[in-house]
């Protein structure tokens, strides 16, 4: 077998029907360097036994039961964290893949070394029938991330994750309200993951979504209001989290921690909100330099190693972080951050802020807010974000 190796994580918990066609179809992809490490949640022997006849042939599979429920975010990144391959694949257990997938994905990642993910057209199956191609994601980190911002595409992460990409990102984090539902988790990372390198959509390999209405997001349809109104919140602290510490200036931090802010909670328009990024980081940067002289003072002697934070402090770059050893959920190797609500000098909210266009607040995520003391304040994010949910 030639090529880097892949490993390919396959979350599954009550699978045991699904499993074979998944299996053999992975069995039988053109690309054969592969490490397909499945990881059955909650003790579920049955689905454990659908894979035994596979461990049995192939080398190429391994499996672990877990003791106990970890949940689709938990058991997803427990494979993120157990993968043996220079790439690293998320494969949910009742999909499918077209036969040179990896294959394909492989090759563009080799020709785009600073891609972090190359990812192909998704085709949803079953109850739904659509097919779903974001475009790819290019440009600076900062315009990457907030082109992200502005889509929250899921489909990338399905793709082929550079596994040295993988490595300077949280993972996926779960929600302490929701824990096995963590909705949005995926979106985090991988707005962390724009930040680390180019999206890369590929022509010709497709990913199979089935849609049969057991799927974990058709059931949100049965969120209450107060379990909405809290996983937009956790999405607008987190968001903030990841993409304000981007800037290269504190006048920068703060103009990204508004055009973050305002996707959620913002008076403008869509149209109006993509219109205004450009000239608003312009501003900014063009405020950094006249105050410091040029973009290489702002960034400091380390080629970019730290940034600095409105009140002065030094925020570890995106370079300097590892994920934790820990299979825990909280990110031990999370960069230190500045807190945008809690009176860094960056601002919180006022009374625009609470004036909410509802057609801006995607209703996506939610996630466990770091417990550390310059955390973004989740109760804030709530009070901000309370006009945004419809009444149920």
């Amino acid at each position: 077998m030639t090529g880097p190796l892949v490993t390919i994580g396959v979350p599954v918990y009550g699978g045991e029907d699904a499993l074979p066609a998944l299996l053999d179809c992975l069995g039988s992809q053109t690309y054969q360097n592969l490490d397909v490490l499945i990881s059955v949640d909650g003790a579920d022997w049955a689905s454990a036994e659908a894979c035994a006849p596979y461990l049995d042939r192939d080398p190429r599979f391994r499996m672990e039961v877990q003791p106990s429920r970890l949940g689709w975010a938990g058991n997803t990144d427990w494979t993120m964290r157990q993968r043996r391959g220079d790439f690293y694949i998320y494969q949910q257990h009742d999909d499918l893949i077209s036969p040179t997938y990896i294959a394909d994905l492989v090759d563009a990642a080799a020709r785009w070394p600073r891609a972090a993910v190359c990812f192909s057209r998704l085709q949803l199956t079953g109850r739904l029938e659509a097919t779903v191609a974001p475009p790819s994601l290019l440009g600076d980190p900062t315009a990457r991330v907030l082109r992200y911002l502005r889509r929250f595409d899921w489909v990338p992460f399905r793709g082929v994750i550079r596994a040295s990409a993988l490595e300077r990102t949280s993972g996926l984090i779960l929600s302490d309200f929701d824990p096995f539902d963590s909705y949005g988790t995926e979106l985090r990372f991988l707005a962390e993951l724009a930040l680390v390198g180019e999206f890369r959509l590929v022509d010709g390999p497709t990913y199979f979504k089935s849609w049969h209405g057991g799927n974990l997001s058709a059931k949100r349809a049965a969120w209450s209001r107060e379990h909405a109104l809290t996983a937009h919140a956790c999405l607008a602290a987190w968001m903030i989290e990841v993409i304000a510490p981007a800037a290269a200036s504190a006048e920068e931090c703060r103009e990204l921690f508004t055009i973050t802010l305002n996707r959620f909670v913002g008076t403008e328009s869509l149209a109006e909100w993509i219109a205004s990024l450009s000239g608003r980081l312009a501003g900014a940067r063009h405020a950094a330099r006249r105050g410091s002289g040029t973009d290489e003072e702002e960034r400091g002697s380390g080629g970019g190693d730290h940034r600095r934070d409105p009140a002065g402090g030094l925020v570890a770059c995106r370079a300097g972080v590892r994920r934790s050893a820990d299979p825990g959920p909280a990110a031990a190797g999370r960069p230190v951050r500045s807190c945008p609500m809690l009176g860094d000098g960056m601002g919180g909210f006022d009374d625009r802020d609470a004036s909410v266009n509802a057609d801006f607040v995607p209703r996506v995520h939610c996630g466990r807010p770091p417990r550390t003391p310059d955390s973004p304040d989740i109760h804030a994010c709530v009070s901000a974000l309370e006009p945004c949910v419809a009444d149920s």
